[in-house]
């Protein structure tokens, strides 16, 4: 299944979950972006958001007006469980190539 896809079968609720917690993401590695945009610009999570979804989110950030840090989607993959939710967010980073 596609973005689009995944997008489309989240109910209005589950999307402003979705967006709000992108952005709380996004301001919150906002600092780390700016001192290293190439190491930041890409961050993978794991998010729970209303009737039990799960997702894991691949998102680009990108520096918007007035040094504003904006997510972008780039890949959403539903997960089965919460067994899948929780190993998800247990994963060690993959290691940065500089």
């Amino acid at each position: 299944m596609d973005t689009d896809e995944i997008l489309a079968q989240l109910d209005p609720a589950q999307k402003k979950d979705l967006y709000a917690d992108l952005g709380a993401f996004a301001q919150n590695a906002a600092k780390d972006f700016k001192q290293d945009p190439i190491a930041y610009s890409t961050i993978s999570t794991a998010l729970h958001l209303k009737g039990n979804i799960y997702l894991h989110v691949t998102v680009s950030l990108h520096m918007g007006d007035k040094d504003v840090v904006h997510p972008v989607i780039e890949d959403i993959q539903r997960l089965d469980s919460l067994d899948a939710y929780l190993e998800a967010l247990n994963k060690p980073p993959a290691p940065k190539i500089k």
